[in-house]
């Protein structure tokens, strides 16, 4: 198991006699964090998960490229929110005694994709984080799609 671990070890002789118990702690490092979402282009702002990050673990990222430690931005439940463009995400874990994994390295680009309005007569319109297709010139009607 990844973390902390303690190993017992004894051995018997033909007659039945016991050795005395020897133990032995050893460290397995965290495996690297790993992400639901692999690298690439998303057309839509969400959060990405981490799915082996177990109980006792703590996992911290960066988003601008950096390397993260456990000063980093703290991974909640919640995920990692990934804004549009960008998103050079590094990920790390820590065990309860502060051994760390590897690095997870991931460039992950939000790039919200226009409808296609060509068979729409007018114009694109875009409201805040709406996206409204126009079929008069008095103005937008329901939103097409919201990021």
């Amino acid at each position: 198991n990844e973390g902390e671990n303690q190993i017992k070890v004894i051995k018997f002789n033909a007659e039945g006699k016991s050795s005395k118990i020897f133990t032995a702690h050893f460290v397995v490092a965290p495996q690297v964090p790993l992400l639901v979402t692999p690298d690439g282009v998303y057309n839509a702002e969400f959060a990405a998960k981490i799915i082996n990050l177990k109980e006792g673990f703590m996992a911290y990222y960066t988003l601008d490229g950096s390397e993260p430690n456990s000063s980093s931005l703290l991974y909640t439940d919640a995920g990692i929110p990934l804004k549009e463009g960008d998103n050079q995400v590094k990920v790390i874990k820590y065990d309860g005694s502060g051994n760390c994994s590897d690095v997870l390295a991931t460039n992950l680009t939000i790039s919200p994709c226009e409808p296609d309005y060509s068979s729409y007569f007018a114009k694109l319109h875009k409201q805040g984080n709406a996206i409204y297709y126009v079929q008069s010139v008095l103005g937008p009607n329901s939103p097409y799609s919201s990021f």
